[in-house]
């Protein structure tokens, strides 16, 4: 006969644990397992540390949004007076083509 609350709790238990059985209070595998866990290190690309270093100096760095022009245009946007020229636009994007190459 199958009772559900104690199968329940030993898959619980055996996923808390990653499916191995917990060691036994006199086995020493457990001591040379916590004494491995300091010995992990962990190391960052180049890339990630400038990155890091970037993501800190915007965070540090006062608020670069200029929310009155952002203001600005939202009630522009809201009223249906925002116009976008069509030249300044495409010159953009070419621009950004040509330096991208």
């Amino acid at each position: 006969m199958e009772i559900p609350e104690i199968k329940n709790k030993i898959i619980q238990n055996k996923i808390k644990v990653g499916n191995n059985p917990p060691p036994a209070k006199g086995d020493s595998s457990a001591s040379s397992a916590s004494s491995t866990q300091g010995s992990d290190k962990t190391a960052l690309s180049s890339e990630a540390v400038a990155l890091e270093k970037a993501i800190n100096a915007v965070k540090a760095s006062p608020e670069t949004v200029q929310t009155e022009k952002v203001e600005r245009i939202k009630a522009e946007i809201a009223d249906g007076s925002y116009k976008v020229d069509p030249l300044e636009v495409a010159g953009s994007v070419l621009k950004d083509i040509i330096t991208q190459v």
